[in-house]
């Protein structure tokens, strides 16, 4: 069964989806310079990068409309509007997503689907055994997690990956490059984060999160984007030492859900080069024992 969740606005009240997307582009617009967009550097500047005036020039639309739209207070922003202001501000792929999809779902809530129960999730996580995977929800619990992810991971049933990742010293210990790692996380959920934005369940995490952890409230501010498609991963473990991983997420958004897969990678090689992948209980396991994702994705969307 489908579930449509609505949330009822005041005719004339900001949403949250809009003002999400004014501060984000308050950040941006902070970024970028007037050479960067072929513009000539006039008079003194109170504060870093583009004035409102010089961004709706670039963009094509009225001064007015543009600084409603960065104060949360515009309605129904068309495509093309946004379209014409990431050209201006030079957003990234991931950025233009993002910006995009906090408009469309201000105006069409998501739906989202139930989720599975475990009993259904877990096999798929075990599958990838050796491997780490596991399966989070919108706001990143984790819903089911192999043995591997507990292990090297640190991740257990009914984790929350931004607690876990930014107020449980031990995940500090697993991480070499810990801060770097924490942008990078933070970029990517908020990425992901377009269907849960004004959600009284996201507001209270995102709040307790910011008492919790002053680095999460210091990037949370930043408003950075990135993909989460996938990437790498630099880990350490107290028995098996330095462990080098590719990570890859495949959404799932039927039930809001993702899968990510830790699979080994080569270790960097001193000499520019790189080297083979690392043996132990997590290296690579036989083709035959490695489900099709085909074959994961039914099993999730079922």
């Amino acid at each position: 069964m489908v579930i449509v969740r609505r949330t009822r606005h005041t005719p004339g009240a900001k949403r949250p989806q809009h003002i999400a997307v004014g501060e984000f582009l308050v950040s941006r617009r902070a970024k970028v310079t007037p050479a960067e967009v072929g513009l000539p550097i006039t008079g003194y500047r109170r504060t870093p990068g583009l004035r409102r005036e010089e961004i709706a020039m670039l963009a094509g639309i009225g001064v007015s409309w543009y600084t409603s739209i960065e104060q949360g207070r515009a309605q129904r922003l068309s495509p093309d509007v946004l379209d014409a202001i990431a050209h201006a501000l030079n957003l990234s792929t991931a950025e233009h997503r993002y910006v995009r999809d906090l408009a469309r779902f201000a105006e069409e809530p998501a739906q989202s689907a139930a989720i599975p129960p475990r009993c259904q999730l877990q096999p798929v996580v075990d599958h990838w055994r050796p491997h780490p995977a596991y399966i989070t929800d919108r706001h990143w619990n984790v819903v089911a997690a192999n043995t591997p992810a507990n292990q090297i991971l640190g991740l257990r049933h009914q984790d929350n990956l931004l607690t876990e990742f930014f107020c449980n010293p031990r995940t500090r210990g697993r991480r070499p490059r810990w801060e770097q790692d924490a942008a990078d996380l933070l970029a990517r959920f908020r990425g992901r984060s377009t269907t849960s934005v004004g959600t009284p369940a996201f507001t209270a995490m995102i709040e307790a999160l910011r008492r919790g952890s002053p680095l999460f409230a210091t990037l949370w501010d930043h408003h950075d984007v990135s993909d989460d498609a996938d990437g790498h991963e630099l880990l350490h473990d107290e028995d098996l030492g330095r462990l080098r991983f590719s990570r890859i997420s495949l959404e799932f958004t039927s039930a809001a859900l993702s899968l990510t897969i830790h699979l080994p990678s080569a270790p960097e090689d001193p000499s520019g080069g790189s080297q083979s992948a690392q043996p132990g209980p997590i290296g690579t396991a036989p083709p035959q024992q490695q489900p099709a994702l085909g074959a994961t994705q039914q099993t999730l969307t079922a």
